[in-house]
C-alpha cells in the first residue's frame, strides 16, 4: 500500500516503496530510500535523500532542509525560503526552482 498524503509532525517515515504528498511538520523526518512524490517540507522538518532514494517535487519552505547523500537524487525540487544541500555523488534534474522567499542551495560536489 502506498501511503498518499500523510502528515510528519514528529518522529520519523522511512520509505522503502512509493509516498505520495507527505507534509513533514517541525520535528518530522522523511529518509527517502525508495521514491517520494511531492512532499512539502516546512520549517524544521527534514527530507534526507538516502543513497538509492529519489525525490521529485519537493517543496522546501521556510526553515525547511532537504538533504541529498551521495547516490541520491532530486528532482524538479521548489526551494520557498527554504535550504537544500546535495552531497557530493548526489544526482539532480530538472531546474531548482526558487521562489519569491528565496532560499539556498549548496552543492558539496568536489
Amino acid at each position: 500500500m502506498t501511503p498518499i498524503d500523510t502528515t510528519l509532525s514528529g518522529g520519523v517515515q522511512e520509505t522503502y516503496d512509493i509516498v505520495s504528498g507527505t507534509t513533514i511538520d517541525s520535528g518530522g523526518v522523511q529518509v527517502v530510500s525508495a521514491n517520494a512524490y511531492s512532499a512539502t517540507v516546512n520549517g524544521g522538518g527534514v527530507q534526507l535523500v538516502a543513497s538509492g532514494g529519489t525525490a521529485s517535487s519537493t517543496t522546501v519552505e521556510y526553515r525547511g532542509y532537504e538533504y541529498v547523500g551521495s547516490g541520491g537524487t532530486a528532482s524538479a525540487t521548489t526551494i520557498d525560503g527554504g535550504v537544500e544541500v546535495a552531497n557530493g555523488g548526489s544526482t539532480g534534474s530538472a531546474p531548482i526552482a526558487f521562489t519569491s522567499s528565496g532560499g539556498t542551495f549548496s552543492s558539496m560536489h568536489r
